[in-house]
């Protein structure tokens, strides 16, 4: 009797901790798994969005608006998004904080923060 409770409770607590597994995600995997936006104290705003290996990235004042979509490159630390219509890349430091994410273009940084899936409303091409 006592082997059997033994056991049983052995196979328990194995159970137990073979279910508590963790993902870990790299950077880049917390960045495009979600869409961002922000809006500063001046006015601006700006939405970052992804969908698979395409980024696009609107910022609009109160004058204007800029969009820039294209093909996405990804590392640890950087994002770069190449511009069909433009010819050319244009690459951004970033940084992905739990509820934030520092986004860097030369020395402007802009934090963004996640928004959920069905807000966003920024066309990437090839996807409707």
């Amino acid at each position: 009797m006592k082997r059997t409770v033994i056991s049983a409770c052995a196979v328990l607590l194995c159970l137990i901790l073979a279910s508590c597994q963790s993902v870990v995600l790299t950077p880049a995997d917390e960045l495009t798994s979600r869409n961002w936006q922000t809006e500063t104290a001046s006015g601006l705003r700006a939405s970052l969005a992804f969908c698979e290996d395409s980024a696009s990235l609107v910022i609009a004042s109160s004058q204007d608006e800029v969009t820039l979509s294209g093909k996405l490159s990804i590392d640890s630390n950087r994002f770069y998004i190449t511009s069909e219509d433009m010819f050319r890349t244009y690459t951004f430091s970033y940084q992905v904080y739990a509820n934030r994410a520092e986004i860097t273009y030369g020395t402007d940084t802009l934090v963004f923060y996640p928004v959920a899936l069905e807000e966003t409303k920024i066309p990437i091409k090839g996807n409707p």
